[in-house]
């Protein structure tokens, strides 16, 4: 798989417009394989009070490549599910001729990755494991509900509040409306089976 985001600029001072946002690129917090997340400041706020949001940058592809209706398929997904109290809310899509920006809720917890390995978040804290595992099946119930199959739930798809109480569904790159997959080896490999590995 080609890593998209190895090519992509250093957005960071960039400032992305829109009839709702003036946002500011401010620094980078995330990079999967299609794209880079960032921190943004919405200039259009108070600065005493100013709002800030997540922004994933990725390329824009070629007008009717399969490339184009993988990312369209991604937002789709995803502005779909935005609405469910566990899953990044997805805010606008905003695009010029070279790339395409997905404007969703910043949470400042971070991923579930960095709340296990470095906050120690849910070490001897069974209520806080109860409740980011009861949240995240209700996530993943809507979308299958809805018909939509995420096809890589880890840690790093999943972020957190500032206080881990909340953990909101991240990242529709994978997902699929086929209820059973036939491409094996779809997802990250360091979550994947044995099984799966083989094949």
């Amino acid at each position: 798989m080609v890593n998209f985001s190895a090519i992509l600029p250093n957005f960071t001072g960039h400032i992305v417009v829109s009839r709702h946002f003036q946002l500011r690129l401010i620094r980078s917090v995330g990079c999967g394989a299609y794209g880079v997340v960032y921190l943004a400041q919405d200039l259009s706020t108070p600065l005493d009070s100013p709002r800030y949001y997540a922004v994933k940058c990725m390329l824009k592809h070629v007008h009717g490549s399969e490339l184009e209706h993988v990312q369209e398929r991604e937002i789709a997904y995803h502005r779909h599910m935005s609405n469910h109290p566990h899953v990044t809310t997805l805010h606008e899509v905003i695009a010029d001729d070279r790339y395409v920006y997905v404007v969703m809720d910043f949470y400042d917890g971070g991923d579930l990755f960095g709340a296990i390995i470095e906050r120690h978040s849910f070490f001897h804290h069974d209520d806080t494991i109860k409740k980011a595992v009861v949240q995240l099946l209700d996530a993943v119930k809507a979308c299958h509900e809805e018909g939509i199959y995420h096809r890589d739930l880890k840690p790093e798809n999943i972020l957190c509040s500032h206080e881990d109480s909340e953990f909101f569904l991240s990242d529709f790159g994978l997902a699929t409306q086929t209820p059973a997959s036939t491409s094996f080896g779809c997802g990250s490999s360091f979550y994947m089976s044995p099984g799966k590995m083989c094949r």
